[in-house]
Parts: structure tokens; sequence; C-alpha cells
């Protein structure tokens, strides 16, 4: 049987970081199959209360001293080896950043709202300003998300996006990239444009291998993306 999961390749091949996003996982056997494959327990991952807004929670402790869920909040960014971050989605995008030099990561659960909001700008700028980060020093991915061809939303939305992130964010049809939005805001944060990858997969399109709310409506589950910096990171 195959892996349940896809791997951010661009930041896994700097042996700094595990950084994967979930298949489907229907079952009690898939998600004991899926935490088996990874090699890690459930208990392990910290995630946020996600509420679609801007807020970055910043880790500085081990996770067994916090609340799970963590306070409201759509990202999170931390230096702390081992330590698994952790977002869930169904359309949205998952963004994992990688600063390799300040050995700092993050997770971002970017939706339209988040997006609108600069979520992502917000993030980078929470690591500079804890860790140090340079964004020229950032590898980024953007995971698995529903792409702008299965994006279509009203004539109002788009136009909001228009006025925010310019015209390339949207289609005569009113189709919305968020991808493309999310990309702006990093490289005007100083992320080279070179250091971003994005998955070409689509949440809608692809049902049979991931969850989507806008085929799936409120059935819908969600796949979970991680990232952790491996204990040999520093």
């Amino acid at each position: 049987m195959g892996s349940l999961y896809v791997n951010a390749l661009n930041l896994e091949e700097t042996g700094f970081v595990q950084a994967i996003t979930s298949h489907r996982l229907d079952s009690q056997s898939d998600r004991r199959r899926f935490y088996n494959q990874i090699r890690l327990e459930p208990e392990q991952f910290v995630s946020c209360h996600q509420v679609h807004g801007n807020k970055v929670e910043v880790i500085f402790r081990s996770p067994e001293t916090y609340p799970l869920p963590l306070a409201e909040a759509d990202a999170m960014v931390t230096n702390q080896v081992d330590l698994v971050i952790a977002v869930f989605t169904a359309d949205c995008i998952p963004i994992f950043i990688l600063d390799p030099h300040t050995c700092s990561i993050g997770i971002i659960h970017a939706g339209w709202r988040g997006t609108y909001k600069f979520i992502t700008t917000e993030a980078i700028q929470s690591m500079q300003k804890h860790f140090g980060t340079n964004p020229a020093d950032c590898l980024i991915h953007l995971g698995i998300s529903i792409q702008q061809s299965c994006y279509q939303v009203s004539q109002d939305l788009a136009d909001q996006f228009e006025r925010h992130f310019g015209p390339d964010v949207r289609t005569s049809d009113n189709k919305l990239n968020l991808q493309t939005a999310n990309v702006q805001q990093l490289v005007n944060a100083g992320v080279p444009f070179e250091s971003i990858s994005i998955s070409p997969l689509c949440t809608a399109c692809r049902t049979d291998l991931f969850y989507s709310f806008r085929v799936e409506g409120e059935s819908a589950g969600r796949l979970v993306s991680f990232i952790r910096l491996l204990p040999n990171s520093y």
C-alpha cells in the first residue's frame, strides 16, 4: 500500500525539517497507517483554533506545556527542535516556511480571508521579530490546495482582491488565485521568488486523494499539514 502523504520536497531536501501534507484519512485504519508512516504520534502535534484571521502564534516551549488546541490563530512559528506544528485544510493553502540560517520554521493556514488580511506577511514579520530571520534566507512551499481553475468567487470578492493584489489574482470570470496573492506577499516581504515552490495539485479536482470543502461541503474532512525541525538541524 502506498504512502498517505505528500512531502514539501524543497524544504525536506535541506535535511533540516520534516514537512508533509496528508492524503484523505477517512478511516481509523488510514489514520493509524499515516502516523506509522511519518513515525509520529498525534499527541506530538501542536495546532491552533483556526478562525480565518491573521494572528500568528509564537511557540517558544515544548508541546507538553501547551493546552491543545492553542488560542485562536491561523499561523504558528517556532525555533523549537522536534516540535510538530500543524494546520488543517480542505481547499485553503498550507504554507510551509523554513529559515535554515536561524533554524526556525512556520506554518500558515491561508484561506481567502487570511490571505486578504496578509497573514503570510504577518508570519514572516513574526519570524523576523522573534528569531532574527532574514526573509532572503527563507525557503517556502505552498502546499496542496484549491487551484484557480476551480475557485470561482463573487464579483465583489474578486474586485476586492484585485484592489489589494492587482489584476493577476483573478480572471475575467472571477476565478481567484490565492497562490499568486500569497506569493506576492512573500516576495514583497523579501523572500526570493526562486525560493518559493507551489504544489500543482488541486483539492477540488482530486477528491479521490484530498478533501475539498468547495466540492464536499460540510461533510469534508481536513488534511493535516505539519512541519518540524529535525533533531540534527542545529
